[in-house]
C-alpha cells in the first residue's frame, strides 16, 4: 500500500508552495518585530524582495513613519498584557511600499506561540481598487441625492413661481370679461399692467432655467474677444434702467476710458445683470448701489456692492445651489437662480467669487475673472 505521509522536506516545500501562491501578502514576525516570511505577494504589494525583506524589522518596512512608534507600543503592549485589539480581526490600516508610497489595505494579524515565543501571522491585501470604488460609488450616490434634491427644489419652486403669476392672469382676464363694460380706461390699464408683469415674471424664469441648462452643458461656448467695457455698461445699464434699476441708483467706480478687457462679453453681461439684479431685489429702494471695477495685469476685478438685508453667515455655502434661496428673502420675489447663474458663469470663464456680507447691512459680491487670449482672425 502506498505510504500517503510527508516527510519533513515535502512538508516544507508544500507550505512554500501554498504561502507564495497566495493571493494576499503573507508576512510572518517574531515577537521583536523581525520579519520571517515574506511571500511572493507581499513582493508584489510592497516592492521588497524575500532575501532584502528577511530579517528586516517589520516597522522599518511597510508601516509609514507616523503610525511606527504607535506599533512598537502596540507589539510591547501585547507582549505584557495579552491584549491586542487589533488581531484576530480584520482591519483598515494604510500601509507603505518600497517607495514610500501609502495605500490603503486589509490586515488580518493572528498571533502564534511557538517553544515560548510569539510569532505573528499578517495577511495583507491591498483595497486600492476597492477603495476607489467605493469613493466613486459614494460620489454617484451623493449625485444622485444632490440630483433627487435639485428635482423636488425644481418642482416646488416651479409650482409656485408659475402658480403665483398663472392665477393673478387667470383672475384678471376673467375680471374684464365679466365686467369690461364696467370698467373705467385707469381700471383696465391697471389691470392689463398685472398680467404684464405676471407675464414677464413666468418669461423670466423660463429664461433662467434654460440659462442653466446652457451653462450645465456645453451648449454654452466660450466666444472671447476685446470688450470694451464703458460701451458695454452704457448699454447694458440703459437696458436694465428700463426695467430692475428704474428709480435706482447704480454709482460705477474705477471705470477707466478706453478700458478693455479680453473675455466672452454675453457671459460678462449675465454675470452683471444678475448681480445687479439681486442687489436691487435685496436692498433698499432709498439706498445707492455701487459698481467697482478695478483691473491687474492678469485679471478683470468687479465688485457690486449693496446696502440690503445681507444673507446669514451659515447659509452662504449654500448660496451658489440652484432654486436655493436665503432663509430671510420671504416676501421677495425670486426664484434661486441669479446666484446659481453667476457662479457657473464666472466658471466657464475660470475665474473666482467671493461674498462679503453682513445681516442688515449689505452684501459686496466680487468677481475675479482672467484676461482670455483672443483667438485670432481667421485669414481667408
Amino acid at each position: 500500500m502506498k505510504d500517503l505521509r510527508f516527510n519533513a522536506h515535502k512538508d516544507e516545500s508544500i507550505l512554500r508552495s501554498v504561502i507564495d501562491s497566495a493571493l494576499d501578502a503573507v508576512i510572518i514576525i517574531d515577537q521583536e518585530g523581525m520579519i520571517h516570511e515574506w511571500n511572493d505577494q507581499a513582493t508584489k504589494s510592497f516592492g521588497w524582495t524575500r532575501e532584502e525583506a528577511l530579517n528586516l524589522r517589520i516597522s522599518d518596512t511597510i508601516v509609514p513613519h507616523r503610525f511606527r512608534e504607535a506599533h512598537e507600543k502596540g507589539l510591547r503592549h501585547f507582549l505584557s498584557t495579552g491584549e491586542g485589539p487589533v488581531l484576530n480581526k480584520r482591519i483598515e490600516i494604510v500601509a507603505m511600499n518600497k517607495h514610500g508610497d501609502e495605500f490603503p489595505v486589509e490586515l488580518t494579524i493572528i498571533p502564534n506561540k511557538v517553544d515560548n515565543q510569539y510569532f505573528f501571522s499578517s495577511f495583507v491585501r491591498d483595497i486600492t481598487d476597492r477603495k476607489k470604488a467605493e469613493e466613486e460609488l459614494k460620489n454617484a450616490l451623493e449625485s444622485e441625492r444632490s440630483y433627487n434634491e435639485l428635482n423636488r427644489n425644481f418642482v416646488s419652486m416651479v409650482s409656485h413661481e408659475f402658480r403665483t403669476p398663472l392665477t393673478s392672469i387667470q383672475s384678471t382676464a376673467e375680471l374684464i370679461h365679466d365686467y369690461i363694460d364696467k370698467f373705467n380706461s385707469e381700471d383696465i390699464k391697471k389691470r392689463v399692467k398685472r398680467i404684464l408683469e405676471s407675464s414677464i415674471r413666468m418669461d423670466r424664469l423660463i429664461e433662467d432655467v434654460l440659462t442653466i441648462g446652457k451653462l450645465d452643458t456645453m451648449h454654452q461656448m466660450i466666444n472671447v474677444t476685446d470688450v470694451e467695457m464703458e460701451e458695454m455698461l452704457e448699454d447694458m445699464i440703459e437696458e436694465l434702467t428700463v426695467g430692475v434699476l428704474k428709480e435706482r441708483v447704480l454709482e460705477i467706480r474705477g471705470l477707466q476710458p478706453g478700458f478693455k478687457v479680453q473675455t466672452d462679453s454675453s457671459l460678462l453681461e449675465l454675470i452683471l445683470k444678475n448681480l445687479i439684479g439681486n442687489a436691487v431685489k435685496y436692498s433698499h429702494p432709498d439706498t445707492k448701489l455701487t459698481l467697482d471695477i478695478s483691473s491687474t495685469d492678469d485679471a478683470l476685478i468687479l465688485s457690486v456692492t449693496d446696502k440690503g438685508i445681507g444673507i446669514p453667515e451659515n447659509e452662504l455655502d449654500q448660496i451658489f445651489e440652484s432654486f436655493t434661496r436665503a432663509s430671510n428673502t420671504e416676501g421677495v420675489a425670486g426664484n434661486g437662480l441669479g446666484l446659481s447663474i453667476v457662479k457657473k458663469s464666472v466658471e466657464k470663464l475660470k475665474g473666482h467669487i467671493s461674498v462679503d456680507t453682513e445681516l442688515n447691512k449689505g452684501t459686496t459680491v466680487t468677481i475675479e475673472l482672467p484676461h482670455l487670449a483672443v483667438p485670432p482672425a481667421e485669414s481667408y
